[in-house]
């Protein structure tokens, strides 16, 4: 079986739902599994499943907007998101001080 790494720039990642498979995508917020470019990453996805998903979701914007991707070669996956580092997912956590709407409670 051949498998992909899939890179995930949402905050909490999500599901890839083909059919009666579901594989849950790490995101960003998941610790154990984020690499030095903000991407949660997921290891051993089947290709097959990948492609299905992928084939399914072309046009969200997610996809679209490349917050999320798969390569078979982890050095590849790790290229690519050091290309997509400085791309935001609305998902990020805010820096309070660097929010004017935000004030420090008294």
């Amino acid at each position: 079986m051949s498998t992909v790494i899939v890179a995930c720039k949402l905050a909490n990642g999500l599901y890839l739902d083909v059919g009666e498979q579901r594989v849950a995508v790490n995101g960003f917020a998941t610790r154990s599994f984020i690499d030095e470019n903000g991407f949660g990453l997921t290891y051993g996805v089947n290709a097959g499943l990948w492609k299905a998903w992928l084939a399914e979701n072309r046009d969200r914007d997610l996809v679209k907007n490349g917050l999320i991707f798969a390569h078979e070669q982890e050095t590849s996956a790790n290229a690519e998101a050091k290309e997509k580092q400085k791309t935001k997912s609305g998902t990020e956590r805010i820096q309070p001080d660097q929010v004017k709407e935000v004030e420090k409670a008294a």
